[in-house]
């Protein structure tokens, strides 16, 4: 029984080890420590989101298949679970073009509320700049 323990800690370990991040919304697949749901608890729908390594000086592609209505929410799952990063930046981006952007460790929070008439900064014509 040990010996089984043991070996599955070490394939686990192995297999976080790998840089890889790949999202998905909503899949059914294995849980991964930081997955996490948006609640959307602005008067605004949420249409873009973008989600990059705290390293990065670019932001991804938007990680929504379809926009989060106000009072809305919505799972964010990482379907590769090789990567041990837990730090990120989010960007959440309305339908006005307001935004709020910030800072997590999705290791250690399971759900990011967004609260408020909209985002905390202006229009965000570019999302691929940083902030």
């Amino acid at each position: 029984m040990f010996g089984k323990t043991l070996l599955s800690g070490l394939i686990i370990a192995y297999t976080t080890a790998l840089p890889i991040l790949s999202l998905n919304i909503e899949t059914a697949q294995a849980q991964d420590r930081r997955d996490f749901k948006i609640i959307n608890n602005t008067e605004l729908t949420l249409t873009s989101v973008y989600v990059s390594s705290a390293r990065s000086q670019r932001w991804g592609r938007n990680i929504l298949r379809r926009p989060v209505m106000a009072n809305g929410n919505v799972n964010i799952n990482f379907s590769d679970s090789r990567s041990t990063q837990c730090v990120y930046d989010i960007k959440a981006v309305y339908e006005d073009g307001s935004f709020d952007v910030g800072r997590y460790n999705l290791c250690e929070i399971t759900e990011l509320e967004l609260y408020g008439s909209g985002g905390d900064y202006g229009s965000s014509n570019d999302n691929n700049s940083s902030y």
